[in-house]
C-alpha cells in the first residue's frame, strides 16, 4: 500500500491564502512590466515554480509505503543431551539417540516443520541454543538433565513470541528441583515416545548399576558437602532393595537402601560428608542389589581435594597500577582473607608484596602445582601478557578452575588483547568471551543495568528496583559471549 500524507507546518488554508496572494502579486508586477512577452513568460514560470516549491515545502508531504509480511509461527524442538540418552532400554537394539535421530529425520516431522520457523535447543544441566542436527550433530555427554528448569527457561526466552508448540525429546529423567511455572504450559508440549512403554519380557533379574555420581571437587575442611548418586536398572519387574554405602578409605561413612517399585527404573539419593583433614581424600560408593547379573558396575571411586578454612587469595599483577593498589588494600583490610600479592617487574620477575609490611621484597611465586594451588580459594590475574606465565603454570590454573577454584580476570588491553590470555590454549578455555575483529578498550561512561537474574544475586539483592549502579569508565569490546 502506497499513500501520500501531509504534515503542514501551518494550517492548509493559510498556505492556500499565501499562494493566492503571491500569484496576485506576480500578476500585478507583470502587468506593469515593460519587458518583451517572451521574457515575461519566462519570468512568470520561474516565479510560479518558486511559489509552488515553497507551498510544497510548507505542506511537508510524505510518501508512505506499507509492506505487510506474514511470519510463520515458531516451533521449538528441545533435545535432551544427557549421557543417559545413550542407553538402549529394555534391550532394544536402538538407543534413545537413534530414536531421536529417526524421529527428526522422518518425513512426517520434516514435512510439517516446513510450516513453522523451527528453533533448536539442547539441554543438560542448562538450556542452550542448538542447530539442526542435520547440520551439526549433537553431543550427548551432559552429566545431568534439568528438565523442568529447561522448559521454564524456554518459555522465558520465547515470551511474547508466536510459539505454536514445543517438541520435547527426552528420556524423562529429571534432576532439577523446580516445577513447571504457569507460563511454561501455555504452548502445547509434545513428547514422542523413545522406548516401548511396556518393556520386553526377559528371563533373569537384570543389571542394576551406578549410573552417575555428582560430588564437589574441592571442599574446605569440616565444611559440609553433598555426594549424589543415581542408580539405574535395565529391567522393570519385581520390587528391588538396593543397599548403598559410602566409604572414605576403609571407613564406612554412610549407608542407605534404595527401594525400586515394579515400574521404577531410576532412583537417586544424596549423602552429606564433612571431610576432617586437609589433602586429597579418596571415597568409594558401593551398591549391593539383590540377584544382580553384573557386579562390575556396582562401585565408583572418586577423590575430593580438601583445603584449610583460611580464605587465601593469590593475586598476580603485571604493572603496579591504581587498580592493584586499591584491590590490595581492600583485601588486606578484611581479616578473613590472607592475601599473597605479586607484581611483575620489567625483567619478567615477580616481586612479592608482603602483607605485614607494605614494602616490596624480592621473592619467587609459590610453586604452581595441584598441591599448592588447592590452598587458595581464588586466583586473581591482572593486567599482564599471556606469556607472563609459562604453559605448565597456565595448565595448573586451568585444572584448578575445573576442580571448582575461583578465578578473577582483572585485566585490560594487554591481558585481553592479541598477546593476552586469548593467545594461550589453556587460558583461552577459561575466558568467558572471544574477541571479535577490532576488539579494543573503549573509554567513556557506560551505564550498568543488571538483569533480573543479576538483581537476584545476593550481592545486588539489596538494591531497589530504580537504583542505578555507577557508570563504567572503560569497556573492552567488541566480544562474543561464551
Amino acid at each position: 500500500m502506497t499513500e501520500i500524507r501531509l504534515d503542514p507546518v501551518i494550517p492548509v488554508w493559510l498556505i492556500v491564502l499565501l499562494v493566492c496572494l503571491s500569484l496576485g502579486a506576480i500578476w500585478l508586477t507583470l502587468r506593469r512590466c515593460s519587458l518583451p512577452l517572451k521574457h515575461k513568460l519566462g519570468l512568470t514560470a520561474i516565479r510560479l515554480a518558486g511559489i509552488l516549491i515553497l507551498g510544497g515545502v510548507l505542506l511537508l508531504p510524505e510518501l508512505l509505503r506499507v509492506h505487510t509480511k506474514s511470519e510463520p509461527p515458531s516451533l521449538a524442538v528441545l533435545v535432551d543431551t544427557s549421557g543417559s540418552m545413550q542407553d538402549s532400554p529394555n534391550q532394544d537394539p536402538k538407543t534413545r539417540i537413534k530414536q531421536v535421530q529417526a524421529f527428526l529425520d522422518s518425513r512426517g516431522f520434516r514435512s510439517r516443520a516446513r510450516k513453522y520457523r523451527v528453533k533448536w535447543y539442547q539441554f543438560g544441566a542448562r538450556l542452550e541454543d542448538a542447530q539442526d542436527p542435520k547440520d551439526k550433530p549433537l553431543a550427548y555427554n551432559a552429566p545431568r538433565s534439568h528438565l523442568m528448569q529447561a522448559i521454564n527457561e524456554l518459555a522465558q526466552r520465547n515470551r511474547g513470541m508466536n510459539l505454536a508448540a514445543v517438541i520435547l525429546l527426552t528420556d524423562g529423567l529429571d534432576q532439577s528441583t523446580q516445577g513447571l511455572l504457569p507460563e511454561s504450559v501455555k504452548a502445547p508440549l509434545f513428547i514422542p515416545e523413545l522406548e516401548a512403554s511396556g518393556g520386553i519380557a526377559r528371563k533373569g533379574t537384570g543389571d542394576t548399576f551406578i549410573a552417575e555420581v555428582t560430588h564437589p571437587k574441592m571442599l574446605v575442611v569440616n565444611w559440609r558437602g553433598q555426594v549424589e548418586v543415581v542408580v539405574k536398572r535395565d529391567k522393570r519387574g519385581a520390587q528391588l532393595a538396593c543397599p548403598v554405602k559410602l566409604f572414605r578409605g576403609s571407613e564406612l561413612l554412610r549407608a542407605a537402601t534404595l527401594l525400586f517399585g515394579k515400574d521404577d527404573m531410576v532412583k537417586s539419593l544424596a549423602f552429606t560428608i564433612e571431610p576432617p583433614t586437609i589433602g586429597r581424600l579418596s571415597y568409594l560408593l558401593e551398591i549391593k542389589p539383590e540377584n544382580d547379573t553384573n557386579k562390575e558396575n556396582n562401585t565408583r571411586r572418586f577423590a575430593i581435594d580438601v583445603t584449610d578454612p583460611k580464605n587465601r587469595i593469590l593475586y598476580l599483577e603485571g604493572t603496579p597500577r591504581w587498580e592493584f593498589k586499591y584491590l590490595k588494600r581492600a583485601l588486606l583490610k578484611e581479616k578473613n582473607y590472607q592475601l599473597s600479592a605479586f607484581v611483575q617487574s620489567g625483567q619478567g620477575v615477580f616481586i612479592n608484596f608482603s602483607e605485614s609490611t607494605e614494602s616490596a621484597e624480592l621473592a619467587g611465586m609459590p610453586e604452581f602445582s595441584d598441591a599448592s594451588t588447592v590452598k587458595f580459594r581464588a586466583i586473581i590475574l591482572g593486567e599482564m601478557a599471556g606469556a607472563a606465565l609459562n604453559e605448565k603454570q597456565q595448565e595448573t590454573i586451568a585444572k584448578y578452575v575445573e576442580k571448582g577454584g575461583g578465578l578473577l580476570l582483572f585485566g585490560g588491553s594487554k591481558a585481553y588483547g592479541r598477546r593476552g590470555w586469548a593467545s594461550s590454549e589453556w587460558m583461552k578455555k577459561l575466558l568467558p568471551f572471544t574477541n571479535e575483529k577490532g576488539a579494543r578498550m573503549a573509554e567513556g561512561r557506560f551505564s550498568v543495568s543488571p538483569t533480573l537474574g543479576g538483581r537476584s544475586h545476593p550481592i545486588l539483592s539489596g538494591l531497589e528496583a530504580e537504583t542505578g549502579l555507577p557508570a563504567v569508565l572503560s569497556l573492552w569490546r567488541r566480544v562474543r559471549k561464551r
